[in-house]
């Protein structure tokens, strides 16, 4: 059982078959399912989730108020360890009566399934879909933080053809989730939607003097790889997008916006840029000196050959938190 602040996530019992029932046949609920559900289908699904939790000792938990025990829906996690094409995976979802909605309680659950998924079961990844028309369900993984990736996938269950077959989805790892725990201590409220993080250097030593130039005011640009980008399947910084800078321990540091940014070959690099990157004396010629060793490393480690016209991502940016 979880408790939140207003929900109680717990096992389920005989008593909560009508409601589900109720929650399935609704048509509004179920308008990003291929149908509603009838009695005996959703007799099949209440079995089924129930004998998961019996067997794991999570799943998709039955959600109630904690103040007058009313039955709000399921929210929980599943794990698919096949019949996806994104399998194995663990999921978060949700499926809650209309009259709940509009009250951040799909959050309120989804979040606390969140931190045990990661803070109990120590997993890794955690992932959300839902079909690509589904906007209430968009709004609610942003409120999570959740990543929205690129690819889209076919759902199995959904017949060929049909308007709900293509899914989007979603995804938070554990670094993210923990980076973002100890961003909340500190008071900080975390902005809506995802905020990836950034991290500096590729060792504590590094990591530590360039925060320290960050925080004394000299650093204000950084130069990242094209090609760990796309092997890393990242997306580019954005003008105006924020980043969660933490330590090479995954504490929180800073919080950056992006104010320019350009792809060039690293032998197009200008004087201009070095000294905003505020290393060393600030000259182009101890910027490309050490970010040659560093590319280099780089490099080696993703199977490339370093080169004078291997591209990088120069980015300028503001400083609007410091933890």
């Amino acid at each position: 059982m979880i408790t939140t602040d207003r929900l109680i996530l717990r096992q389920w019992v005989d008593a909560d078959r009508d409601a589900w029932a109720a929650l399935n046949a609704d048509p509004t609920v179920m308008e990003f399912f291929p149908a509603p559900l009838d009695r005996e289908q959703s007799d099949a699904a209440f079995a089924t989730l129930r004998q998961r939790i019996a067997d794991h000792g999570f799943g998709f938990w039955a959600a109630e108020l904690r103040t007058t025990g009313a039955f709000v829906g399921m929210i929980g996690l599943a794990d698919r360890p096949e019949g996806l094409p994104i399998s194995p995976c663990i999921e978060v979802g949700w499926r809650i009566h209309q009259a709940f909605w509009g009250k951040g309680l799909a959050t309120e659950g989804a979040r606390a399934s969140l931190d045990y998924a990661f803070g109990v079961l120590g997993r890794n990844e955690v992932v959300a879909f839902t079909a690509t028309t589904n906007v209430r369900s968009y709004r609610v993984m942003e409120r999570l933080h959740m990543r929205r990736m690129a690819q889209t996938f076919e759902h199995p269950g959904v017949p060929e053809g049909h308007v709900l077959r293509e899914h989007v989805l979603y995804k938070q790892t554990r670094q993210e989730w923990l980076a973002y725990q100890r961003a909340a201590v500190t008071g900080y409220s975390i902005p809506f939607g995802h905020l990836p993080l950034g991290r500096y250097g590729d060792g504590p030593e590094m990591s530590d003097r360039l925060l320290a130039l960050i925080r004394s005011g000299p650093k204000r640009a950084t130069t990242g790889l094209l090609w760990e980008y796309e092997a890393l399947n990242e997306a580019l910084p954005m003008v105006g997008s924020l980043e969660l800078v933490t330590d090479v321990d995954d504490h929180p540091q800073l919080v950056t916006r992006t104010v320019d940014v350009k792809v060039m070959p690293f032998n197009q690099v200008t004087a201009d840029f070095a000294a905003k990157e505020g290393e060393g004396d600030r000259s182009l010629e101890y910027w490309q000196r050490v970010h040659w060793d560093f590319f280099s490393r780089v490099c080696e480690q993703l199977g490339r050959t370093s080169s004078e016209d291997m591209p990088v991502v120069c980015t300028e940016f503001d400083v609007v938190h410091v933890f």
